[in-house]
């Protein structure tokens, strides 16, 4: 007869980062445009500087949980 061995692994939990949106990227990236006083020309940066900020505040709640 076979010998049943029963062992407990631990397995790390993996925390998701969701992604934000494109509207609330959107959002973010229109506020930026105002702060820095709606000078047109830099809509790619505001668009990076929006998505990276609301992946980072997303990030460190994650870490925060």
């Amino acid at each position: 007869m076979a010998k049943i061995i029963q062992e407990t692994i631990t397995v790390p939990v993996v925390e998701v980062v969701v992604a934000p949106t494109t509207d609330e990227i959107a959002e973010r990236a229109y506020f930026i445009f105002e702060a820095r006083g709606s000078d047109h020309g830099r809509d790619i940066d505001d668009w990076l500087q929006a998505e990276s900020e609301l992946l980072t505040e997303r990030a460190l709640a994650v870490a925060g949980d």
